[in-house]
């Protein structure tokens, strides 16, 4: 995927894309599964950045990055202390 691709599905999300450009990314949704997925991804990046509610997938992602920082509690200790 491009950047100009990854741009425009950015652009959309906001409601700043053209209209004749926001019809032509939607045909290519139609047949892109990845495109789609990616917009479903951008999405919730947006949702989570703007705090909207209760998000299910950033609680998720949010305790597995708890998790493993508490397994990894001398990480820091041994970033400071290296020389």
């Amino acid at each position: 995927m491009t950047d100009r691709i990854k741009e425009q599905l950015s652009a959309f999300l906001d409601g700043e894309l053209p209209d004749p450009e926001s019809a032509l990314l939607l045909k290519r949704l139609e047949r892109d599964d990845d495109l789609r997925g990616t917009l479903s991804r951008y999405s919730l990046i947006g949702a989570v950045l703007r705090s909207e509610g209760d998000v299910p997938a950033a609680r998720q992602v949010a305790a597995r990055v708890s998790a493993a920082i508490a397994r990894e509690p001398d990480y820091f200790a041994r970033v400071i202390a290296s020389p």
